[in-house]
């Protein structure tokens, strides 16, 4: 885009990528711990190629997990069916490569008009004062189940990732 500014930390300390993100209206980026640091300014976060959901996020944050595909089926297979069936429920498991190898699991990165539709759902939520508080059934099914593996407040799912993928949080 004719507005994209790529921007490049020559400072020791990563003072100038700390500045810049205290100074952001929201901060979009993966699963990297740098998001941390948005949080700590109260700054908003899009977290999108989310993997594996096995944390807490902090309020005002819009999480759109990475998509996981059954190798032999073809299929996207359900989140909890992942905790479940394929991790035993020892959801440290999902942390290594090595236990998506195994399961013949894929792991596929967010569509890019998901994470456009996301972005504009962040914007409006901060621009016209939208609650972050999401009081649907999907969100509260997806956060119910979580708590059966002790993670609380994963994050919001955006509406286009819900309508898209309703089944899969269920």
């Amino acid at each position: 885009h004719s507005k994209h500014l790529d921007i490049y930390d020559v400072s020791k300390d990563g003072f100038e990528d700390i500045v810049l993100i205290k100074n952001c209206y929201f901060f979009i980026c993966d699963t990297a711990g740098i998001a941390n640091i948005a949080t700590l300014f109260n700054i908003p976060v899009l977290r999108h190629n989310w993997i594996p959901i096995s944390n807490s996020s902090s309020y005002r944050t819009l999480i759109i997990p990475k998509l996981i595909k059954n190798k032999v089926t073809g299929q996207f297979v359900e989140y909890k069916k992942i905790f479940k069936d394929f991790a035993k429920g020892d959801i440290y498991k999902m942390r290594s490569s090595q236990f998506y190898i195994d399961n013949e699991l894929d792991i596929i990165d967010n569509e890019t008009d998901i994470l456009i539709e996301s972005t504009k759902e962040m914007y409006k939520r901060i621009e016209f004062n939208f609650d972050f508080d999401f009081d649907d059934n999907l969100q509260k099914n997806f956060e119910s189940w979580l708590k059966d593996y002790d993670i609380y407040n994963p994050g919001l799912l955006p509406k286009s990732f819900k309508e898209k993928y309703e089944k899969l949080i269920t």
